[in-house]
């Protein structure tokens, strides 16, 4: 299967190729073939293809028809319509505009981008990129909005925040986040605890919130009624257990930093916002997973810098024996953290083959 095979492949380039040069030319290659995969797919892949085939055909054919897709994407489609292109060239346009944007991402900001790149594509590519493909472009320009407000250029962000808003409307709610990303102090270990257990414990109370936002005033009754929306694995989502690992991860590195970059800050402070969404909200599955995906798609790059803390923490600072062969150990690590997460999320309940 090709998906696998790419996979197994990049991986292997990984394990050889360690200048980050020369790496970047296997990134930019390895998004080439994911542009294909996602852009070329059959309109039977994944369980939301064929509704945006079907809208886009009904364009093509001069249907009159309602949808309640927003209004950038509504606009992109028809466009492509209107110049009488086929649905798998807007698919394609598409794919461009998700895959590229955030390969290009981590082509600029990662410490590793095909191992970014790779880890995308193990927990999120299939998901977003074959099936959510609004917001698998809204996801892409939110990781640039972030880099803008890192630079404290606000206004663009929010521009950028308000057309990504225009491929799916939930990533609004970072109008909300932002400004509050301040008001995180990532010293505060009691802080970050306290509200790990107050995201638990309102994990009841945001359910009912969520219920009658969108039963009585949205009214979109399938998110919190259907049962493939609705049946979350609650607390013990496997999914939560992962990012608290990264994050984590993540402050132990912050640890040993003589100076924390403003981007890595913004970036785990974002990523934490998500962890706690995703808790409060996790017996809506569908929900909670767009809501906080849209947050960490950061992680790709994070992991890379949770496993650096843990390899600090345990091989440096408790055995000297180790401090010859840390790089080798820490690629190993962090390949063998990817081939996981990939065997997991794809492999193991057979996800994989609603798409291929």
């Amino acid at each position: 299967m090709i998906f696998c095979s790419t996979f197994l492949i990049f991986i292997c380039i990984q394990l050889i190729i360690r200048k980050r040069e020369t790496t970047i030319i296997s990134t930019t290659l390895l998004m080439g073939i994911l542009i294909a995969i996602s852009g070329f797919r059959s309109h039977l892949s994944g369980p939301d293809t064929h509704v945006y085939f079907s809208d886009y055909n009904l364009f093509l054919n001069h249907v009159n028809h309602n949808n309640d897709f927003e209004f950038l994407f509504l606009e992109i489609e028809k466009l492509f319509a209107n110049f009488g292109l086929s649905a798998t060239e807007f698919i394609f346009f598409i794919a461009i505009c998700s895959v590229g944007g955030v390969s290009l991402f981590y082509c600029r900001f990662s410490p590793m981008p095909l191992l970014s790149l790779l880890y995308y594509m193990s927990r999120y590519f299939l998901s977003r990129d074959l099936n959510q493909i609004r917001q698998a472009v809204a996801c892409a320009l939110v990781l640039w909005a972030l880099i803008l407000f890192a630079k404290k250029k606000y206004l663009w962000s929010y521009v950028i925040v308000i057309s990504a808003s225009g491929f799916h409307k939930v990533t609004l709610i970072l109008i909300i986040i932002l400004p509050i990303v301040s008001l995180i102090n990532l010293n505060n270990k009691l802080l970050l605890v306290s509200a790990v257990m107050l995201a638990v414990m309102s994990y009841k109370i945001v359910g009912k919130i969520i219920y009658i936002i969108f039963d009585h005033y949205l009214h979109e009754t399938t998110y919190t009624s259907y049962g493939d929306y609705v049946n979350g694995s609650g607390l013990l989502n496997p999914i939560i257990f992962l990012e608290l690992f990264i994050f984590i991860g993540c402050l132990i590195y912050r640890y040993y930093l003589d100076t924390v970059n403003n981007m890595f800050e913004l970036f785990l402070k974002i990523y934490f916002i998500g962890i706690l969404l995703l808790i409060s909200a996790n017996q809506y599955a569908v929900i909670s997973a767009r809501i906080a995906s849209l947050l960490t798609t950061t992680e790709p790059i994070l992991f890379i810098y949770a496993i650096r803390g843990y390899k600090q923490y345990f091989f440096v600072s408790k055995c000297s024996f180790f401090k010859n062969y840390l790089e080798n150990i820490e690629i190993l690590i962090e390949i063998a953290f990817t081939c996981a997460v990939f065997f997991l999320i794809n492999i193991s309940n057979n996800s994989i083959s609603g798409y291929f």
